[in-house]
C-alpha cells in the first residue's frame, strides 16, 4: 500500500506502507480496502473549514 497526500500541488506524504499494513493480520482485515476518510480539524482553530477537488485515486 502506498499513500501520498498533496496540498495545493505540493507533497505532503509520500509513505509506502509494505511491511506495515500488508501482514496477515491487517490482509484479514481488509486494512486500507475500503473504509471511511477522515478530515481533522485541530482544537483551537477556527471552527470554518472548507475542502474543495478532494481526489482519491488507486496509484
Amino acid at each position: 500500500m502506498h499513500i501520498r497526500t498533496l496540498v495545493n500541488g505540493i507533497v505532503c506524504t509520500d509513505w509506502d506502507a509494505t511491511g506495515t499494513l500488508d501482514d496477515t493480520v491487517h490482509q484479514k482485515r481488509r486494512v486500507g480496502q475500503s473504509g471511511h476518510i477522515a478530515l481533522q480539524l485541530h482544537n483551537g482553530d477556527e471552527l470554518l473549514i472548507r475542502f474543495k477537488d478532494i481526489w482519491i485515486k488507486k496509484l
